[in-house]
């Protein structure tokens, strides 16, 4: 497998525009203690979540498409650029929970599709705590074929 995750690249990338809105917006404690980005969390979503499951609704509500819109340089590099910018947003999300509640037990769950070699479809972050109904699909990433996957624990970008 290609690797794809590149600390000079990450150490260049910025949150997209787009995105900062989220970043800025924080975080909110929804139903069940669910931690739910802020700007992502409305009236329109259930509220009659079981702590059993809270993972899996964090998952749905906490679910970000990352633009790859502005990528330049070398064919060979995008996925590189796509990858690391995908994680520079995980980082600054996760480090915007500091103090709440669970907030020590955030995961951003990075995908980038690797098959064609362009992300022209971007990357997804998905941010869920490791509690009831954490999926046991994310304990091998390996078995993504199409896709780049990574998981970023709280713990390894906050000090707490």
């Amino acid at each position: 497998m290609e690797r794809i995750w590149d600390e000079g690249a990450y150490v260049g990338a910025t949150v997209p525009a787009s995105l900062v809105y989220l970043v800025e917006g924080g975080w909110t404690t929804g139903p069940a203690d669910a931690l739910l980005l802020r700007e992502m969390y409305g009236s329109g979503w259930r509220d009659d979540w079981s702590p059993q499951n809270v993972a899996s609704h964090e998952l749905e509500v906490n679910d970000v498409w990352i633009p790859p819109d502005g990528l330049d340089g070398p064919e060979e590099l995008l996925l590189t650029q796509m990858a690391a910018r995908a994680r520079r947003f995980a980082v600054e999300v996760l480090r915007s929970a500091e103090g709440m509640l669970a907030a020590e037990l955030l995961v951003a769950v990075i995908s980038v599709e690797v098959e064609s070699g362009i992300p022209e479809d971007g990357a997804t972050v998905k941010f869920c705590t490791r509690r009831g109904g954490f999926p046991g699909y994310y304990d091998d990433l390996e078995r993504y074929g199409l896709y780049g996957m990574a998981i970023v624990e709280a713990a390894d970008v906050v000090t707490w």
